[in-house]
């Protein structure tokens, strides 16, 4: 109780709705897709399944994005009315986003907590395993990603589904593992994480096999996990779609192609000291070049000492369940170490960069770590001379641990240079000395919290001895102390703000008509040089950056207040290659060579924290100004550029993206009558007749559906503001026509002379068959739940399972319903396999 109280008080303020999590994507990406989702789902109107979303960079793939999750359950928290956070479809997505990971906090403890009871442990290891898992640094790094979360929380109890699975196990427990197996693995499908859902998957079977055998590949699991892939065939469905033209999958034009943050030596001292790279909530990591360059996947991994006593106790304790959970922390640890593993290097070749963040592979440690823990907690609990023994082994740990802190302290004492030289050399040689003095500081005050927990947790060790094993008081203590301190000691990783600061319209948006595009010119470094650094801030942390780009509208702040976003492209690479190739090559022009790129694509205003060069000011008009932290943000309006709806009659083919922005320069490019289209040639151009101007005419402008009339007396084509995406498709009179890539990134179709219709449509027959699969998927639960798994025959007389684990462990209770008190080696049987 007090473990689930202390959650249930920290995240108490997001349920409210008075603050919100911001920190890295959660804001930045994820939210605008809530917002997306929200829109179409609050309007009956709109389609309930978003295929796309208008409001970002001319209308990305939504549907089709896994890191959106737009098919994961919690989308329909979008939907609730709760007082004091839901209104507008703005603060639904705000509240829904921050739901998504605190409804995920409290499903990792359920998840670990299952996980420990289905591998045999008593109710109080298996508690003391799920608060190690679920108050865990590699946990609490998970709550500002928002596509990694579900999988992390989801990992254990897909473990213990499977184990539930395994022969032997009772009728009603077996049909409840598959149809659970089922349910997770498809949520971890959804989840927008594939490689976390296999390691995941990978975790569960390789628990299944080690337990039970071959016996553990039962053709009713392997039916249930492919009823839980159909369950997920929509979004599987959509995002092979878009996966062709997506940046992630295009080889020619990408990141570089390098493993980021390998696992070193140096970052072991992150178990002694939490954050010892730099807290998330400053400004700056310490020592990027300790992660490649970038900032750290994961903030910190500290599992708190408790943690690292109980598991270290744990690996003493001989056993199936023992040898699994040391096996996966050396498997995590195999691909952690990155580019400094031949191996790992080798597979960098694999399709989505899987290994680009070996971090991940950390996963395998968390969970099997804590299994650790609840095993060692478990042995320590044992009465008799084993129960002894193992209490000795975690004394011992703890008093090594108290060791070293100790060591620590008279070496920053006795000798202050060598320690600031050495800790210096972990960090960065080029750290300022005032930071480095202020690290050294805070190491000695945790340091001497430390031994002060250790001293504490040494304590009810000791006093928490009885003649019939361990008081429940001690045990609940130990349990509630670990919970404390480490929420105590993760809070940096999980930093929240006030909601309102981002839910307010900033003072600038009264210029700006609804519904119109724009461009923030520091988001992505557009338009580079930014001011965001040189605020006059209260203080270091991120949220006042956070705060500054919400009133200077930001894509993630436009599109909350219901403006279009243009090359406001995610940072998972699962947008349009195209858009996204045009995002990263604007970045290196000129400021008028920018303004011509976002004239061409229809952009209305733009937003800058600086000045305009003056050679670009004739393409603008400035038209308001406001002051944000000691910086001013000036709103341009963009003088001539290109309309929703526009029919050119001058086409310059160009064979590739840089012969097409070259053309896009040209003086003589005129946005409302000059396309650029993919191709090789002459430019065609065609005049009309004088008082013959094509004339077009917007009939319609739904989220998948445009229609326009068009009249002109020359061929030409017609182009939208909507980026070009394969899922789109156009027909003219009725009679299907091919797309065309118009202006580098966006969507148009060849029209030939005369009055037409033109109908634009998003197609989702394939989506229907998405859904016609998942109707199988559940086709496949419901017969798992008919069907009745029958207790296998016994060969021989019944006797006791075998036991989980080899090391004895008396059963009271058993024992005083036998009437014998068995020996040492003897109570090693009362373990069950079936203990749950």
């Amino acid at each position: 109780m007090p473990v689930v109280l202390l959650l249930a008080w920290f995240v108490a303020p997001l349920v409210g709705g008075g603050k919100t999590l911001f920190l890295r994507d959660v804001l930045q990406t994820h939210l605008a897709d809530r917002i997306g989702l929200a829109t179409s789902l609050r309007q009956p109107e709109l389609p309930l399944i978003p295929l796309v979303d208008p409001l970002r960079a001319g209308g990305q793939a939504l549907a089709g994005n896994l890191n959106a999750l737009p098919f994961y359950p919690d989308n329909v928290l979008l939907l609730l009315a709760w007082p004091g956070a839901i209104g507008a479809a703005g603060r639904a997505a705000l509240w829904a986003l921050n739901a998504h990971f605190w409804l995920h906090w409290f499903l990792a403890l359920g998840g670990a907590l299952w996980m420990g009871r289905a591998f045999g442990l008593s109710r109080p290891a298996a508690w003391m395993a799920a608060t190690v898992y679920a108050f865990s640094g590699y946990f609490a790094s998970q709550l500002n990603l928002y596509n990694t979360v579900a999988a992390a929380a989801l990992a254990p109890a897909l473990v213990a589904a499977v184990l539930e699975t395994a022969p032997g196990k009772a009728p009603a427990v077996r049909r409840r593992g598959l149809v659970c197996a089922a349910l997770l693995w498809a949520l971890l499908v959804l989840g927008g994480e594939p490689l976390l859902a296999l390691l995941a998957l990978a975790l569960a079977m390789s628990a299944g096999i080690l337990l039970a055998g071959r016996r553990a590949l039962s053709g009713r699991l392997a039916l249930a996990l492919l009823s839980g892939t159909l369950l997920a065939a929509p979004q599987i469905v959509e995002a092979l779609r878009i996966l062709p033209i997506s940046f992630r999958l295009n080889a020619a034009f990408g990141e570089p192609q390098a493993i980021v943050g390998s696992f070193r030596w140096a970052h072991l001292a992150d178990f002694a000291w939490p954050f010892f790279f730099g807290r998330p909530n400053l400004s700056e990591v310490f020592a990027p070049h300790q992660f490649d360059g970038h900032t750290p996947l994961l903030f910190t991994l500290y599992p708190g000492l408790l943690a690292l006593a109980f598991a270290a106790t744990g690996l003493a304790r001989r056993g199936r369940a023992t040898s699994w959970g040391a096996g996966a922390i050396v498997v995590a640890l195999f691909f952690a170490l990155g580019r400094f593993n031949p191996v790992v290097e080798a597979l960098w070749s694999l399709p989505w960069r899987l290994l680009r963040f070996p971090a991940k592979f950390w996963l395998l440690a968390a969970v099997g770590g804590s299994l650790l823990a609840g095993i060692g907690f478990e042995a320590i609990s044992g009465r008799g001379p084993e129960g002894g023994r193992t209490r000795r082994i975690l004394e011992r740990w703890l008093l090594l641990f108290a060791g070293a802190y100790v060591a620590f302290l008279a070496a920053a004492n006795l000798a202050p240079r060598a320690v600031k030289v050495f800790v210096g050399g972990l960090l960065s040689p080029t750290l300022p000395a005032a930071t480095l003095d202020m690290q050294l500081v805070r190491m000695q005050g945790l340091a001497v919290l430390s031994l002060g927990l250790l001293a504490l947790a040494w304590g009810l060790v000791r006093l928490g001895r009885s003649a019939s094993g361990w008081t429940g008081g001690a045990v609940g203590a130990l349990v509630a102390l670990h919970a404390a301190t480490q929420l105590w000691a993760i809070l940096p990783a999980v930093p929240m703000d006030d909601a309102q600061a981002y839910l307010a319209p900033p003072p600038i948006l009264a210029a700006i008509p609804a519904g119109s595009v724009v461009v923030h010119g520091a988001n992505l470094d557009l338009f580079p040089p930014s001011t965001m650094n040189q605020g006059n801030y209260p203080d270091p942390r991120l949220l006042w950056r956070m705060r500054r780009s919400a009133r200077e509208l930001y894509p993630f702040a436009a599109m909350l207040h219901g403006l279009r976003s243009e090359l406001a492209i995610s940072a998972e690479g699962l947008d349009s290659f195209l858009s996204q190739a045009l995002t990263v090559g604007v970045k290196n022009f000129s400021d008028r060579r920018r303004l011509d790129v976002l004239e061409a694509l229809g952009v209305d205003y733009l937003l800058l924290d600086r000045e305009l060069a003056p050679e670009a000011r004739a393409q603008v008009l400035e038209i308001a100004r406001e002051e944000n932290f000691g910086q001013t943000v000036r709103l341009y309006e963009l003088a001539d550029r290109a309309r929703e709806v526009e029919f050119a009659t001058r086409v310059i083919p160009a064979p590739q993206m840089n012969a097409a922005l070259e053309a896009i320069f040209d003086p003589a490019f005129d946005p409302h009558r000059t396309v650029v289209v993919p191709g090789t040639g002459e430019v065609r151009e065609t005049f009309p007749p004088i008082g013959g101007e094509p004339q077009v005419r917007l009939v319609a402008n739904r989220r998948e559906e445009v229609v326009i009339e068009v009249s002109s007396s020359v061929d030409g084509i017609l182009y939208l503001r909507r980026a070009f995406l394969p899922l789109w498709r156009v027909a003219i009179d009725g009679a299907s026509a091919s797309t065309v890539v118009a202006q580098v990134a966006h969507l148009g179709v060849a029209v030939p002379a005369g009055r037409h219709q033109v109908r634009f449509w998003i197609d989702r027959r394939p989506l229907a068959a998405g859904l016609g699969l998942a109707l199988l998927g559940l086709l496949g639960l419901g017969w798992l739940l008919a069907q009745s798994p029958h207790a296998p025959r016994p060969a021989r007389p019944p006797q006791r399972p075998q036991p989980l684990e080899s090391a004895p462990v008396a059963d009271a209770a058993a024992s005083r319903a036998g009437g014998i008190l068995r020996d040492t080696e003897a109570s090693a049987g009362k373990e069950s396999f079936d203990r749950s």
